[in-house]
C-alpha cells in the first residue's frame, strides 16, 4: 500500500510540476504579446523613415529632423504681426485691431479646415478672397489676408508631412 501512495504522489508531483511550468509559459507568452502590440501602438513613423534612420544610425551619422516646418512657423508668426501693423496703421480702410484679428483667426481656421482637399480648390479660395475684396473696395487688404491663407495652408502641410507619410 506504501508503494501505491509513493507512486501516487510521484504522478501528483509530476503533475503539478508540469502545470505551473505550462501556467509560466502561457503567463510569459501573454507578457509577450502585451509587449508587442504596446510597441506596434506607439511607433507613429512609418516604416520608410525608420528604415532610413536605421542605415543612418548603422553608418554612425546623426539621425537629422527636418527645421522646415519651425522656419515656416516663424514666417507665418512675423508675416501676421506684419500684416495686422500694415492693414491697421499702413491702410486707410479703417479696421482695427480686433478685427483683423479675427480675420487672421478666420483665415487660419479656413487653412486648417480646408486642408484636406485639393491644391487647386485652395488657389481658387485665394482667387475668390482677392476677387470679393476688390468687389468690396478693400483689395489691399484682402491680398495680405490671401498671402496669410496661402502661408497657413504652406504651414499645415509641412507640418502635417511626417504623419501623411505611408
Amino acid at each position: 500500500m506504501s508503494e501505491q501512495n509513493t507512486k501516487n504522489t510521484g504522478k501528483k508531483t509530476a503533475q503539478g510540476t508540469a502545470k505551473k511550468a505550462e501556467g509560466r509559459t502561457q503567463t510569459s507568452v501573454k507578457k509577450t504579446s502585451v509587449q508587442a502590440q504596446g510597441t506596434k501602438k506607439s511607433s507613429a513613423k512609418s516604416t520608410a523613415e525608420v528604415r532610413r534612420e536605421n542605415r543612418a544610425r548603422q553608418k554612425g551619422r546623426k539621425v537629422k529632423e527636418s527645421r522646415m516646418p519651425v522656419i515656416l512657423l516663424a514666417a507665418f508668426i512675423i508675416y501676421v504681426i506684419f500684416a495686422m501693423v500694415f492693414a491697421v496703421n499702413g491702410l486707410s480702410y479703417g479696421i482695427s485691431y480686433p478685427a483683423v484679428g479675427f480675420f487672421v483667426l478666420l483665415e487660419a481656421c479656413l487653412a486648417a479646415l480646408l486642408f484636406p482637399i485639393p491644391l487647386w480648390i485652395h488657389g481658387l479660395v485665394f482667387l475668390g478672397q482677392i476677387i470679393f475684396g476688390i468687389g468690396f473696395h478693400k483689395g489691399t487688404f484682402m491680398v495680405l489676408m490671401a498671402i496669410l491663407y496661402a502661408l497657413a495652408v504652406a504651414l499645415v502641410y509641412f507640418w502635417t508631412r511626417k504623419e501623411r507619410a505611408y
